[in-house]
This record gives C-alpha cells, structure tokens and sequence, in this order.
C-alpha cells in the first residue's frame, strides 16, 4: 500500500499518530531540525497541531529527556504529559499547563473532528488518565500564546523561561516552539544544564 505525503496513521504501540510527511521526506522534515538547533542554547522543537514532535535541538532533550520517535512515531508531548510521571515533576505548573495544552488540541481539532488520526489520541489518554478525561470534558479551548513556564529540572533546579511559538509559513500546521531564560539566573542554569 502506498501512502501519499501527508497521510496519517495512528502507531499501534502508544497510540500516537506518525505524520508520514516526515518519514517520505515530505515539508515536515525539510531544515526542521536545522531550525531548531539554531536556537541553542534555547531549548526549541517543532511540534505539529496534535503535539508530535516533529524535531528538537539538544537543549529540548536535556530539559524534556527523550523526545525522539518510538516505534509508533514521534513522540506525542500530550500523551508525555499525561503518562510519564517525570512530566509532572518537571513542568511546576502542571495543572494549568496540562489543562492549557488539552484545550490547545481540542481548538485544533475542531477542523478535523471525522479525522481518526486526530480522535485517537483524546480517546487513548481519557482511558489512560484521568485527569486528561477530566480537562477533555471540561471542553475549553485554547491557542497558543507567549508565555512564562516554569520548570522544576531534576539537575538545573527552578527554570523560568519565555515560551514563543512560530507558525510555519508553508505549513501552518507546523509550530516552533523556542523557550527561552526569563532573567539572568535561568540564563546560567540553562548553561550549566548544557554542560
């Protein structure tokens, strides 16, 4: 069978969706990942509409820990949040940031609701936790804004960084995210955490 650049599948292991554009050499992976690492020493990634992550530079890996594909696609970062413990740790405000990011993909969704690449991945997490059903039925929307987090790194300690996110131009569907130090102090602990 063969696939058409853009296709999606959803992965049989996590339940992630793998965009097929990255795997055929299609715009999701053309100088992504020379774009991100133009940011370092901000962590920065490239992330699509439903949160796979399309690429990332070093500084993302040692803030986030492995966002690289699994067998079933790239990494998802609502399904991260949502089902790896280390997430709720590292991100200090995790109930606002957590609800935030279900309300994101719900106002995405919105122009795909008969897409199963795009249903998938909220029905996978209501049954795996229940603090994403919670927000789900909470049916707030949200889009992405420029904003403080905070993150509480198992070796950096408290980091406060700027979140900005860049729309691709020829894919809108495509964001960049680049966080960067709010003061001087998250500054020096992004640089120790670089090492």
């Amino acid at each position: 069978m063969s696939v058409a650049p853009g296709d999606q599948q959803a992965g049989p292991a996590r339940g992630e969706v793998r965009d097929r554009r990255r795997e055929l050499g299609g715009p999701a992976s053309l100088g992504l990942d020379t774009l991100v690492r133009g940011f370092e020493p901000a962590p920065a990634y490239a992330i699509s509409a439903r949160f796979d992550v399309l690429a990332h530079n070093r500084s993302a890996g040692l803030l986030f820990g492995n966002l690289g594909p699994g067998p079933s696609g790239p990494a998802n970062m609502l399904h991260l949040g949502f089902t790896d413990p280390h997430w709720r740790t590292l991100i200090a405000d995790w109930e606002q940031e957590a609800a935030r990011h279900v309300a994101m993909y719900r106002a995405a969704m919105t122009v795909h609701l008969d897409d199963p690449a795009w249903t998938t991945l909220p029905a996978r997490l209501a049954r795996l936790s229940p603090d994403f059903a919670r927000f789900w039925a909470s049916s707030d929307v949200a889009g992405p804004e420029r904003r403080l987090k905070r993150f509480r790194h198992p070796s950096a300690g408290l980091l406060t960084l700027h979140s900005t996110s860049l729309l691709m131009a020829d894919d809108p569907m495509i964001r960049i995210v680049i966080l960067y130090p709010a003061a001087a102090p998250d500054a020096a602990r992004l640089e120790r955490l670089a090492g």
